[in-house]
């Protein structure tokens, strides 16, 4: 097990996992969404290929919607 923080969130996960895989265990759209990952945005394109390693850190941007 690794330790990343998701979201400001501590988070234990298997090593190898995927951005993907991540996101699907936590109800994430895999689209429609940001992903940044240790200051850096990945494509939606490489969410499949990104695996995340120990301290990576997370943030997960939504769209807003208002007006």
């Amino acid at each position: 097990m690794i330790q990343v923080l998701f979201n400001n969130t501590p988070l234990q996960i298997e090593e190898n996992i995927t951005l993907s895989t991540i996101l699907k265990q936590h109800d994430y759209p895999t689209n429609g969404i940001a992903v940044i990952r240790n200051q850096n945005l990945i494509p939606y394109s490489q969410y499949a290929q990104t695996v995340l390693h120990a301290d990576d850190v997370i943030e997960i941007i939504l769209p807003m919607q208002g007006g």
